[in-house]
């Protein structure tokens, strides 16, 4: 068993991190209104906050065969929350392979070519791309026949590749259709919050699509994270002389009157 002892805390105090999970003693002749982040997290049962980016918390990104606009679903759960719906966008990610070069991709930068020339581009976040570049005639750059020797990998769209053309730079900025097409989830939200969620609990959607007349079916599961949620705090009235029956990772104690607390480790 361990203690720690706070003298004289209020809401000015801010929140304390206690060292270990602990309960909280009243020791004051007054009740204290404190705000408890009980230990662990996933033990509050509350809606979805306001909105929040879901994205990152999607298990794995299902591949679907074609773009779709913003599209709300429902939702079920492994736990006892309910209600919440999820809007999900689906664009065209690309794959990090080069199919075309340099199709709406912006190549900026002047210098003096060859009429043809192969070139290995450095920057970016892939790997292995080659391309020839052909022109009419030894001059500024501006090549009319583009030839892709090797696709690469692992490139992504919004990638700079600088190309060392006559000893100047030229670089492009890649766009999605320079790869080979992949549809992937790019935005997740909830829409509606719905309730009695706890971080922890898993959130399982199915996404639909109609390619010419067959329906497709992607069932795809979010990691509900305490972040994504109304709080990770309670508000908890502690009357004079009683314990918290939780413990708790972070307290602040509420109100301008100072007040002293001793944490336990029971």
């Amino acid at each position: 068993m361990a203690f720690k002892y706070y003298s004289a805390l209020q809401a000015t105090s801010g929140d304390q991190t206690l060292p270990i999970p602990m309960t909280l003693h009243n020791n004051n002749t007054a009740t204290v209104s404190l705000q408890i982040t009980p230990e662990g997290g996933g033990l509050i049962y509350q809606p979805f906050g306001t909105t929040p980016d879901v994205l990152s918390s999607i298990v794995t990104l299902p591949t679907l065969l074609a773009a779709q606009a913003t599209t709300t679903y429902t939702t079920t759960t492994d736990g006892v929350g309910s209600g919440a719906t999820i809007a999900i966008t689906t664009t065209n990610v690309g794959d990090g392979a080069f199919v075309a070069f340099p199709a709406s991709s912006t190549l900026a930068g002047t210098a003096a070519a060859a009429v043809e020339t192969t070139y290995t581009p450095t920057g970016g976040s892939g790997s292995g791309f080659q391309v020839t570049f052909t022109q009419l005639a030894t001059a500024t750059f501006a090549p009319t026949t583009v030839t892709i020797n090797a696709a690469g990998s692992g490139y992504a769209i919004g990638d700079e590749l600088t190309f060392s053309v006559g000893g100047a730079d030229v670089t492009a900025t890649l766009t999605a259709d320079v790869f080979t097409a992949m549809y992937q989830p790019t935005a997740a939200a909830i829409v509606v919050s719905g309730d009695n969620y706890r971080a922890g609990d898993i959130l399982n959607v199915v996404m639909e699509e109609t390619v010419g007349i067959v329906d497709y079916e992607y069932p795809i599961e979010f990691n509900v994270e305490a972040a994504d949620l109304a709080s990770t705090y309670i508000t908890y009235s502690l009357p004079a002389g009683q314990t918290t029956p939780m413990r708790a990772s972070v307290f602040k104690v509420l109100g301008n009157t100072p007040r002293s607390i001793l944490g336990n480790s029971n």
